[in-house]
């Protein structure tokens, strides 16, 4: 494949996935936020920590909150809500995806389950469990009426140490504006959070679009819905195994075992050239990202969570 062939395959699909996620995440932000181009760098950048870092989603919302406040004047408040919304839209969206992608690929997942097992009971489990998680997910929707800021403050007094409860005493207010904040996203109309969810379940069916374009590059003879059954169930391990920066491990053994459980090729070494192009998008995305970071003067570490929450936000 030509050099420039193989970039274009790289960098396309990362831009693409991370264009819907910035569009979501800036609905749940103030109107006047800033430019597309702020958010979307913002978001761009701060998300490589998740991929890089282990249990990095605390750092990353970190420096989103410092850097909205920095960069677009967006108050903490509305900062911590939009994270955690954008949290709650991504999550009920994958399990959509992953209710329509074992639906879809059904057949798939079926005969790859009595491949890799004697049964179809993966195919079934599958269904079951998206069907689990999306009605989990709806029921947590109902969190915000229970004031969650107020009972993070109730919680943040009774920790020990003077200097910590002084500290938050002072940011009171912020966790007073956090349950409003919070509260008015939920009270969006239907139309306006079905227009959210959908956008971002175009951040995971870019998934399978993406896995259907590498496989047809690389000369994969794959149907659009075999690739979709694929890329569901390693969705699926990749958010049982959450704490894996990008998957890492997980991902490959995934594929690898699957492609050969659904016929696409004959051993796991020959999914190698397909692994390989996954992962040269993720490092060619993280690369890019901290460069953004180190550009905005941002050294990611755990050290810089208390810091940045022990500033004058």
């Amino acid at each position: 494949m030509h050099y420039v062939g193989i970039a274009a395959l790289i960098a396309i699909p990362n831009g693409i996935s991370n264009v819907f996620d910035a569009i979501g995440w800036r609905r749940l932000l103030p109107p006047k936020t800033g430019s597309f181009f702020h958010v979307f760098t913002i978001h761009f950048s701060a998300e490589v920590i998740v991929r890089s870092i282990p249990g990095g989603i605390a750092i990353a919302d970190s420096v989103k909150v410092l850097l909205l406040k920095r960069e677009c004047g967006v108050p903490p408040s509305a900062s911590i809500a939009s994270a955690i919304w954008r949290r709650w839209f991504l999550g009920i969206s994958q399990s959509v995806y992953l209710f329509i992608g074992a639906a879809a690929g059904f057949p798939y997942i079926y005969a790859g389950s009595i491949a890799l097992t004697g049964n179809g009971n993966i195919a079934w489990a599958a269904l079951a469990a998206s069907v689990l998680l999306t009605a989990t997910l709806l029921s947590l929707f109902i969190l915000p009426a229970m004031k969650l800021g107020g009972m993070l403050l109730a919680i943040f007094r009774h920790i020990p140490g003077a200097r910590l409860r002084a500290w938050i005493m002072r940011k009171e207010q912020v966790f007073a504006e956090l349950d409003t904040v919070i509260a008015a996203i939920k009270n969006q109309r239907a139309l306006e959070i079905v227009h959210t969810v959908g956008i971002y379940f175009c951040v995971w069916i870019w998934e399978t679009i993406e896995t259907y374009i590498y496989m047809l590059a690389l000369g994969f003879h794959v149907a659009f819905f075999q690739a979709m059954a694929l890329e569901t169930l390693v969705s699926a391990m990749r958010l049982i195994m959450f704490f894996l920066p990008s998957g890492a491990g997980v991902q490959e053994l995934g594929y690898a075992g699957l492609m050969v459980a659904f016929g696409i090729v004959p051993a796991a070494g020959d999914a190698a050239s397909f692994m390989l192009l996954k992962r040269a998008r993720d490092i060619a995305g993280i690369s890019l990202g901290y460069a953004i970071l180190l550009k905005k003067g941002i050294k990611p570490t755990r050290k810089m969570v208390p810091k940045i929450l022990g500033s004058d936000l």
